[in-house]
């Protein structure tokens, strides 16, 4: 098992980065492109970091777009095991749960409660009808930028890298919204 708190190391990335990353299926109806143009935007960024950790039919396309733009802040990982993965979330400092336009209403995040258990704040682009949208609001863990908005996504990650109050504020009030659904509070 790997330690909570070597995932950085492993990876190569520096103790010092900020890191935003996302975690799951890299297909169509996530959206990812918005990742991509928004680790362009923060491309003078040094101390930020993009993680893409998984698998899936756009991953092609998004390493090949990654290259074509030259991006250095772009780290892909393949599918990760649990451990591997709940180390890469303990450090990570902002989770990005991008939607495609129009696939809101279709699917919810499966990793969003652990995320939000580790006390990690969220940066989504989530349509208003979705069910992820009305979490985020509901729960104030998170920033929610307009769809299709690859300037508002990079800016709301440049403000919870430079605002670790903020990020410490919705990191909080993610733990308490995962919290309701506690083994202890749904099977009853």
């Amino acid at each position: 098992v790997e330690p909570l708190f070597g995932w950085k190391t492993k990876a190569g990335i520096s103790r010092d980065k900020f890191v935003v990353s996302y975690s799951g299926n890299l297909g169509f109806k996530q959206g990812l492109e918005i990742i991509i143009e928004s680790a362009q935007k923060l491309a003078h960024r040094s101390d930020i970091v993009f993680i893409l950790g998984g698998d899936g039919s756009q991953k092609s396309a998004l390493q090949a777009l990654t290259q074509k733009h030259q991006l250095t802040n772009i780290i892909f990982q393949g599918l990760l095991d649990e451990d591997t993965h709940t180390a890469m979330l303990t450090e990570t400092d902002v989770f990005m749960i991008p939607q495609k336009p129009g696939s809101g209403a279709i699917f919810f995040p499966s990793k969003l409660l652990k995320a939000l258990s580790l006390g990690r704040a969220i940066v989504s682009n989530a349509e208003s009808v979705s069910s992820l949208h009305r979490a985020i609001l509901d729960g104030e863990f998170g920033l929610i930028v307009a769809p299709s908005d690859s300037s508002a996504f990079a800016a709301a990650i440049e403000k919870l890298c430079d605002d670790s109050a903020l990020r410490t504020k919705l990191g909080q009030a993610g733990v308490q919204y995962a919290a309701r659904y506690s083994s202890q509070k749904v099977l009853p």
